[in-house]
């Protein structure tokens, strides 16, 4: 563990805001957990706050108070899981015991994987891929790391991250109390769960059960610009790395890279709107991309910006990307309080022109 104070912390998000902590407390070991928890109580009326990868996080100004970084280390554990066996000659062995080419042996249901907080997400969806275990490859590339993905409920192409999600451990910074919390206790939403709503929960790992790879495994590949890529490569009945590719490429030509260019991915969400919000804008452009989902009509908020005219418009230093108008972009030197603005400046446009509020779905911090 590591203590500073004043301290630059621009390099630990993604968007690169120009911010300062009055206090920085790095957490290199979950075994320091409860050091940390005993100095927060020191001063149980001072702010603070757990920052992990920093990947959707906006500070608007230096931030006063403590801020927990988690630099800890790296695992990913495959647990053991009961199978049909369909040989006799894996009989007499347990799953635990076995090479992960050797699960052949077993027939294809599940397995569990057990992953550090502190792991990469993109790097973890790489990991499954490469290890034959699929369900999560429509989040591929998706910056941030594991337990951010379970605090956001991470979403994309058609899928989030708790369809596969089974369980997840946690630590209270104010109690020091340490809970499994099962997926229904978890109040997933979109974009949101109890860790959000409660953020003094730092998240330890996260467990989720995966299919091991067949025939017989048909991926999600209904997402227009997805089913569109693949028709353009001929690729006419995709299997789980074909999609795992796939939005890949896509991501990589839609998404500026944060470290070449700030940015926190998706800014806003994608918003459910009425009915009559949804007439409203038929009469605009009968093509506009619509769905019913869940009984509720949605429309892309990147749609709306872009219709409004922020796409690749640029204020300053600050602006909307120019291949994807949900991403918020810091060109350089910006400050908290200059990327907020702007996304003010979007949000009331929008509003103003389609009647439609576009929230946002990173966190912002005032």
């Amino acid at each position: 563990m590591k203590i500073y104070f004043d301290k630059d912390i621009r390099r630990l998000t993604t968007l690169g805001a120009n911010v300062r902590a009055q206090r920085l407390i790095i957490l290199e070991s979950y075994d320091e957990v409860q050091d940390v928890v005993n100095l927060l109580n020191l001063k149980p009326d001072e702010t603070w706050m757990i920052l992990g990868f920093g990947s959707n996080v906006l500070f608007i100004k230096d931030y006063e108070g403590t801020i927990v970084h988690i630099q800890c280390e790296s695992h990913i554990e495959i647990l053991e899981r009961t199978h049909d066996i369909v040989s006799k000659d894996a009989e007499t062995q347990t799953l635990a015991s076995l090479e992960i080419s050797e699960v052949e042996a077993y027939a294809p249901t599940s397995l569990q994987v057990q992953i550090s907080a502190n792991t990469s997400w993109a790097y973890f969806v790489a990991y499954c891929m490469r290890n034959d275990l699929v369900g999560l490859e429509n989040l591929a590339s998706i910056p941030g790391s594991v337990g951010g993905a379970v605090i956001q409920n991470i979403g994309a192409y058609g899928r989030e991250q708790n369809e596969n999600f089974v369980n997840v451990k946690a630590t209270h910074l104010k109690t020091g109390e340490t809970k499994i919390f099962e997926k229904n206790e978890c109040d997933f939403g979109y974009r949101a769960s109890i860790f959000k709503n409660d953020s003094s929960w730092l998240i330890i790992s996260a467990t989720y059960e995966l299919q091991k790879n067949n025939a017989l495994y048909n991926p999600l590949v209904t997402y227009e610009s997805l089913s569109r890529y693949l028709h353009e490569y001929d690729i006419i009945n995709p299997n789980a790395h074909d999609v795992y590719n796939a939005i890949v490429a896509i991501r990589a030509s839609k998404l500026p890279a944060p470290e070449l260019l700030g940015n926190a991915g998706s800014f806003f969400k994608n918003p459910y709107i009425t009915p009559e919000q949804a007439n409203f804008i038929r009469a605009i452009d009968e093509q506009a991309p619509l769905r019913l989902q869940d009984d509720k009509w949605r429309i892309p908020a990147s749609w709306l910006i872009e219709q409004a005219g922020w796409k690749g418009k640029r204020v300053g230093v600050v602006g909307m990307h120019d291949q994807q108008a949900l991403v918020l972009v810091n060109y350089g030197g910006a400050t908290g309080r200059a990327l907020f603005e702007h996304a003010l400046r979007v949000q009331k446009d929008v509003q103003d022109k389609f009647h439609i509020l576009i929230e946002p779905e990173v966190t912002i911090i005032i």
